[in-house]
């Protein structure tokens, strides 16, 4: 964080099942899954302050919205640590040549903005959450050479705070983070440590002592910096350098960011691009720190159902081997405001989940819309080809048979959840379709008459059947039978349209032709509203 950038921000936390993962990483059991919370320079840059910090603890607290009907904080969703960025120090009140630090090698807090540091940390345990430090600050730097002592002193002051988490920047003279490690592990306290070293002091396989680790530039919000800063995620991940413990970090993220201390450079992003960028940290394993002012109500009421979209947490959280990387993107280069370098015009990433799940972030980084074509059998690990779906901005779910096309707007993105049908289980038997009847029928007509059907794609039990069916209530089968037959006289006919893609699922339409059988009519038809769980009009 060098002293001259700054903008609004928040950060998020969740937790999935993951593999352990066998590694050098630092040993302290902390970050096994990326970490979650809200950094202050964002939003306060220089002007930070004690109250301002407790302020934003209460924010981070405060069930204000809802998630799945429920009153929910960014702590209930795992956003529970918050962290102090830079100028907590009195700068050039140091001695011996130094500018904060005193004679004895201790750091000297400016008390005007922080009158009571271990008070502001023991304010953020009373709610459940924890507290981060920031030190090698940026804003008025030491650039003498650090002492063995200094290290010592601040390390000692971490702990008599209780701080639990700290940000090593990489701006002043203590940069030797295997000195931090082993002055923060002696304490006998677990420390997460982000490694803010901006891509200069990256892992290796054998040796990785902090938690996670910046891969490069300083962050703006604009779209070309979000897009920019991501690219440097790629080499790492295909490295296995970004894993449980030792997390790749392209910077905080900038939803709901705008006029920060970058200036002109901030200049925010739209609800498109915002949903973009938090998928991208979604999909490539990033720590989530969010830099939003959390109490600003309009602007949370226009990002919560971004950065609550459990979905797209879960994404962020699971570990399966492989942290997130693109598989497919164009060789066509654009320009971006805010990118140092051209960009691809679209990407396609993806990370695997476990049990043969794997999420597929698809990216229109262009000016205009386009439609995009996802293969699945392109999808890396991916084994299946007809496959449930799962949209993961709109939180519905389907099927897809083979491939999908899919619209997006300039700085859009689809984000799926791709993985095979579930084998039925042994008491579950085939449905033999009728003439009118295909897998467009099994997927939409759930119960009916007491028996359950389920598309399973021919995977598993039941005679390797697409569709299989059970009674609900275990009885006589040749009453289960008559009511299969008896369905069979009273469902839409083979003028439904197939809808196996999500979008087609999202249509508000979908209506098919219905053959009237028996008695029925316009009249009985203008009456008949929903039944069988379908709908007649």
């Amino acid at each position: 964080t060098p002293g001259t950038r700054g903008a609004m921000c928040v950060r998020l936390v969740s937790i999935l099942p993951f593999l352990l993962w066998q590694s050098s990483a630092i040993d302290n059991g902390l970050g096994l899954t990326p970490p979650m919370g809200w950094r202050s320079w964002n939003l306060f840059g220089e002007h930070v302050s004690q109250d301002l910090m407790t302020s934003i603890m209460d924010g981070m607290v405060a069930r204000k919205r809802i998630v799945d009907g429920i009153p929910m904080s960014l702590c209930d969703l795992g956003y529970c640590d918050v962290g102090l960025d830079d100028n907590w120090q009195a700068c050039g009140k140091g001695a011996n040549g130094y500018q904060y630090h005193g004679s004895d090698g201790a750091s000297i807090i400016n008390l005007n903005r922080f009158r009571d540091m271990s008070g502001m940390v023991a304010h953020a345990h009373r709610f459940g959450l924890t507290a981060g430090w920031y030190l090698n600050n940026c804003i008025c730097s030491e650039g003498k050479k650090a002492t063995k002592t200094m290290y010592e002193q601040d390390a000692n002051m971490l702990n008599i705070f209780r701080f639990d988490a700290v940000k090593l920047d990489g701006c002043g003279m203590q940069k030797d983070l295997d000195l931090w490690e082993r002055l923060f592990n002696a304490s006998g306290r677990k420390i997460m440590i982000e490694n803010c070293h901006w891509g200069k002091t990256l892992p290796t396989k054998s040796w990785c002592p902090w938690n996670f680790y910046r891969t490069g530039d300083d962050i703006r919000a604009s779209y070309g910096s979000v897009v920019y800063n991501a690219k440097d995620v790629k080499e790492l991940a295909e490295q296995g350098l970004s894993r449980p413990g030792c997390w790749a970090y392209p910077d905080m993220l900038q939803v709901g960011c705008k006029g920060g201390p970058g200036g002109d450079l901030d200049v925010g992003l739209n609800l498109l691009e915002a949903r973009t960028h938090f998928g991208i940290w979604c999909i490539v394993s990033s720590p989530l720190t969010l830099s939003l002012d959390v109490n600003d109500d309009r602007v949370m009421d226009q990002v919560w159902p971004i950065i609550s979209n459990k979905g797209a947490i879960a994404i962020n959280q699971a570990w399966a081997g492989h942290s997130g990387s693109p598989f497919k993107e164009s060789t066509d280069l654009l320009s971006l405001p805010g990118a140092r370098v051209q960009l691809p015009a679209w990407q396609y990433f993806y990370k695997p989940l476990g049990s043969g799940r794997v999420a597929v972030l698809i990216l229109n980084h262009g000016p205009s819309p386009r439609r995009f074509h996802l293969d699945m059998k392109e999808v890396p690990l991916l084994p299946c080809v007809q496959c449930v779906m799962r949209n993961v901005w709109q939180q519905v779910d389907g099927s897809v048979d083979g491939s999908l096309d899919v619209e997006l707007l300039s700085h859009d993105s689809a984000f799926l959840v791709l993985a095979p049908f579930e084998t039925p289980p042994p008491q579950w038997t085939c449905h033999a379709y009728e003439e009118w009847q295909g897998d467009w029928w099994c997927k939409q007509v759930g119960t009916v008459n007491d028996i359950e059907y389920k598309f399973f794609g021919g995977d598993g039990t039941c005679d390797d059947c697409r569709c299989c069916k059970r009674p609900v209530a275990q009885g006589d089968q040749a009453q289960a039978a008559a009511a299969t037959d008896l369905y069979q006289n009273s469902v839409i006919g083979a003028d439904l349209p197939v809808l196996t893609t999500q979008a087609d699922l999202a249509q508000p339409g979908g209506w098919g032709c219905w053959r009237y059988v028996a008695e029925q009519n316009d009249e009985w038809c203008k009456q008949a509203g929903v039944r069988n769980g379908l709908e007649f009009g």
